[in-house]
């Protein structure tokens, strides 16, 4: 996501909105008794907390993060499919 980001911020928020903002939500109404922050803070929600019940057991982030010398191997490879393929675009 941090290098879709990178490439194309447009793209990924594009992505985000369909693809996360949804995941977020829920079709169960509020109660008449829940808390609301219309006029000041609510007492007791200092922090934010979240159902951390969908996490991503393998990141590939986090293994390149882990891995730097296979980072610099992946990155330079990208970058020389970039060059091929702006080469072969300049060509036709």
């Amino acid at each position: 996501m941090l290098l879709g980001q990178r490439l194309s911020p447009r793209m990924m928020d594009a992505f985000m909105l369909r693809a996360a903002f949804g995941t977020q939500q829920t079709d169960e109404p509020k109660g008449p008794d829940a808390p609301n922050a219309l006029f000041g803070p609510v007492e007791g929600h200092g922090k934010a907390q979240a159902d951390l019940d969908k996490t991503v057991s393998r990141s590939l982030q986090v293994w390149l993060d882990t891995h730097p010398a296979m980072k610099r191997g992946v990155l330079a490879a990208l970058g020389a499919a970039v060059l091929l393929a702006a080469r072969a675009a300049v060509r036709s």
